[in-house]
């Protein structure tokens, strides 16, 4: 029996005030260090709010926690989870930072999988782990993707080793590259 998102909503309801913690600890962590001209917003369809939003999101900005611009142009687009410690990754079947497969299925079909990635904040260092959901996208064929289910829950989650997570800044480089190229593609 699979829940509907609201009933999912309502049955993690106790988190939200640490999922809109994570959420604005990354929004500042990247406005503090991205250059001018790039800025990011808290976007997505409750990112940042501790109350149940009735509706479904709309748009590609509202399915993500945050998006990332670059001017007035919507780069890249983040999701934020997390886990309270390192220790608390490796309690359940599928050891290692995971991903709910949901998260996937957004960036599909909204086709940006090459744009959106996934922050994983590990709460008791106030650590941040970037991941590209375009790794995620190509799970049949990746052998250090394993899917399982957390705690019982009846979603599938997508979990991969620490080791394919990254830094910042190699989301910041990836970032810098993706707007360069995209602004030279569009002079031509």
């Amino acid at each position: 029996m699979t829940l509907d998102a609201r009933a999912l909503k309502e049955r993690y309801r106790e988190k939200w005030v640490k999922s809109n913690a994570r959420e604005r600890f990354v929004l500042a962590a990247l406005n503090a260090f991205l250059p001018k001209p790039w800025r990011a917003e808290l976007t997505g369809l409750g990112a940042g709010e501790d109350r149940l939003i009735e509706r479904t999101y709309s748009g590609v900005e509202e399915a993500f926690d945050i998006t990332v611009y670059h001017g007035d142009a919507a780069i890249a687009f983040v999701d934020v989870t997390g886990v309270a410690s390192v220790a608390d990754a490796r309690r359940h079947e599928c050891s290692g930072y995971c991903v709910g497969s949901w998260k996937l299925g957004k960036c599909r079909r909204h086709r940006v999988c090459g744009r959106a990635w996934v922050a994983l904040v590990v709460d008791e260092d106030l650590r941040v782990l970037w991941l590209p959901l375009a790794w995620l996208d190509q799970a049949a064929e990746a052998p250090y993707v394993r899917g399982c289910r957390l705690y019982g829950d009846e979603r599938i989650v997508l979990c991969t080793d620490s080791s394919r997570w990254k830094r910042f800044k190699h989301f910041k480089n990836w970032l810098v590259h993706t707007a360069l190229y995209q602004t030279l593609a569009a002079r031509a």
